[in-house]
């Protein structure tokens, strides 16, 4: 059986707590841990103080604040993790700058000094303002409008001593169980950063001066080496910056980094990727920006994403975990399904600093913990549903250098693989994504690649041995045209088999800095049908993220197992099958849409929506069957079908290979299991 999973909830620092020590905090603090206990909640996370450099003054207390919390919660059997912003840094400049720190990120608890202040403060010595990104236009201090703030460059040495420095203080003062170390990224993208020590590595490392922020020839072209030079050394800078971390943690510190989107070309630009971030990490960590399910009721891009980072995660062994927002029960739940149903854990958190409310209207909606009891005791309670693997027989290959150098548009290669996800879950084909190509032992019978036009040399080399080994693979879109750094290559890797890709050249003029916004892209010249380069090696020139995409299910289903269990009938329902120790089948089902409910009365008083988050109060299942037929091949009488959040459970019988059941009216989620 694997460790418990992570049930996490928020703790919540706010400006009263900051009159620490008072016994009326430690009344506080206890009755909260009593309701995280009580919510079923095994890892607390700090969550306020947020940009920790501005609360230097403050350490002392803040440290022995979190010990008591650290203590208390002991007590009861849960852990705490601190989390924090580990380089950016709330500054203002006028009142407007003030009211909109605090109206857009309360939660932050956002303490700032004024600039006088800040232009003095040291830290062993060293000027806090010297550590700051600098804007390859201006060469000013970068600026972060969203956040009224700053940012400090992980390429200074002397940050990421002093950053080293602090986290050993950490660990020293509070007694947490883990850390989450945030924001290690460049969070104005292309536009920073320009500094000396930025500079220097590119220059030491890649042998290039980095041009001036006019130069056409080198920014946002994909075309220019140099420029993918860049785009590398960037992402190498972030996980380098988890890796340092990591050095001064103790072996096996639980330790995970935060990461919204690991797909998308744009992250390419602020060397976001837990790809380079697990260089350093043991816990892969996915944040569910703005709400779960999206406010038209669809899950949006959640399911390419966190598949991407679960993969990850199992390819290193470490837990993978989602985090998601919301202010009621039925947010909570949501949340909690969506990880449970995909096999990750779950961190469930409220963010009412980012209403735009006032304390007195926030002060009504419930703590995180109360809204955790139901999902969260649950799962406690029965874990044995929760401790299998994915079933799976069909890996969809993610390929991070195409995300990284071919193109640079969300169209060029992002769309094609969510086009891929989307269209297997909507056709109930089981898949797992991988983020290399699967060994031939690795129990996957199907390697389907959406747009892989970067392979490297290696990944030609075990595409080769697939190949060989009988196994079907299937590809779509412009595939095997690049080397793993985005070059052109002499000889395609489907030449080989008979296949030629006829693509023609990306021709956009670069736009710096880019706004990111779709474009119309390259299609392949070749006609649109499915190309068979042996036996069990076929590839379509259609786009997945086309509007009438390949249709893999018809060369995908020929080479799948029979299912041991697979449903026959119920319409919009996603479902992920697990297989458990003991071999037996379990299947789960997530409500692929939902009508929602919101809060009226405060979504009307609310000054911003900036965030995408919205006070949703009811969530139930829409278009979703509810009468459901399952196909069961493994012989047996009966199969239990669980309805996790109304704590039911009810058993059906077996009858000429099938079960059928009812699901009540409101539920979102449900498994069968023996």
């Amino acid at each position: 059986m694997k460790n418990e999973a992570y049930r996490m909830a928020s703790w919540w620092i706010k400006w009263e707590d900051l009159a620490w020590p008072d016994r009326d905090l430690e009344d506080k603090i206890r009755r909260r841990a009593d309701l995280m206990a009580a919510g079923g909640v095994n890892t607390a996370i700090i969550f306020g103080a947020h940009f920790r450099w501005d609360f230097l003054p403050l350490w002392g207390n803040l440290h022995d604040m979190m010990r008591y919390i650290a203590d208390e919660l002991h007590l009861r059997g849960v852990k705490l993790f601190d989390h924090h912003s580990s380089v950016l840094t709330h500054r203002y400049d006028s009142r407007q700058d003030m009211k909109d720190m605090r109206r857009c990120n309360r939660h932050h608890v956002p303490f700032a000094p004024s600039r006088s202040a800040a232009d003095e403060w040291t830290y062993r010595g060293m000027k806090l303002n010297d550590w700051r990104m600098i804007d390859v236009r201006t060469g000013q201090a970068v600026r972060l409008p969203a956040y009224t703030a700053e940012e400090f460059c992980i390429n200074n040495p002397d940050f990421l001593g002093a950053y080293q420095s602090y986290v050993r203080q950490l660990l020293e003062e509070t007694n947490i169980d883990g850390l989450m170390s945030d924001d290690g990224i460049f969070y104005s993208n292309l536009t920073s950063c320009g500094c000396t020590h930025c500079r220097e590595r590119f220059r030491r490392e890649y042998g290039h001066e980095l041009p001036a922020a006019g130069d056409e020839s080198f920014w946002c072209n994909w075309h220019s080496p140099v420029f993918r030079d860049w785009l590398d050394m960037r992402s190498r800078s972030t996980g380098d910056f988890v890796v340092a971390i990591k050095e001064v943690l103790p072996k096996g510190f639980p330790f995970m980094t935060c990461c919204s989107n690991s797909i998308d070309v744009a992250c390419t630009g602020a060397g976001m990727s837990y790809l380079e971030f697990i260089r350093g990490c043991n816990m892969v960590m996915l944040e569910m920006c703005g709400n779960t399910p999206k406010i038209d009721g669809t899950l949006g891009m959640l399911l390419p994403i966190q598949l991407q980072h679960l993969g990850v995660a199992r390819e290193h062994h470490v837990p993978c975990i989602g985090l998601g927002y919301g202010f009621s029960a039925a947010t909570a739940g949501v949340i909690w399904a969506f990880n449970k149903f995909l096999g990750t854990d779950c961190w469930f958190s409220t963010k009412k600093g980012r209403l735009g409310l006032p304390d007195s209207k926030l002060a009504g909606l419930p703590d995180d913990p109360e809204v955790t009891a139901i999902p969260y005791n649950f799962e406690k309670n029965n874990p044995q549903l929760f401790d299998a693997v994915s079933d799976s027989a069909v890996a969809v290959y993610f390929s991070n250098a195409t995300r990284n150098f071919y193109g640079g548009n969300y169209t060029d290669y992002t769309g094609d693989y969510a086009g891929a996800c989307n269209y297997l879950y909507e056709k109930n084909i089981q898949f797992d994504v991988v983020n290399r190509i699967p060994a031939t032992d690795s129990g996957y019978s199907v390697l389907v690649l959406p747009t892989a036009a970067c392979l490297a040399e290696e990944d030609c080399r075990a595409l080769e041995r697939w190949l060989e080994s009988g196994r079907a693979l299937i590809a779509a879109g412009p595939f095997g045209v690049c080397d793993g750094r985005g070059n052109r290559v002499g000889k395609p890797f489907g030449e080989s088999y008979g296949i030629h890709v006829d693509l023609p050249e990306i021709e956009r003029r670069p736009v710096f800095p880019p706004d990111w916004k779709p474009l119309a892209t390259v299609e392949c010249r070749n006609p649109l049908e499915w190309h068979r380069a042996g036996e069990h090696f076929l590839w379509h020139p259609g786009r997945m993220g086309a509007e009438k995409p390949p249709q893999l299910e018809e060369v995908v289903r020929p080479y799948l197992p029979q299912a041991a269990l697979d449903i026959v009938s119920g319409s919009g329902w996603l479902t992920r099958r697990f297989r458990a120790a003991d071999g037996t089948v379990r299947l789960h089902a997530l409500a692929g849409s939902y009508r929602l409910e919101l809060n009226e009365e405060l979504e009307a008083e609310r000054e911003s929506n900036w965030s995408g988050l919205n006070i949703i109060t009811g969530a139930r299942p829409d278009r979703a069957e509810r009468r459901v037929v399952l196909r069961v091949q493994e012989p047996c009488e009966h199969l239990t079908v669980c309805f996790p959040l109304l704590n039911r459970f009810v058993e059906c019988p077996v009858t000429d290979g099938r079960i059928e059941f009812e699901v009540p009216e409101e539920v979102y989620y449900w498994i069968v299991s023996r």
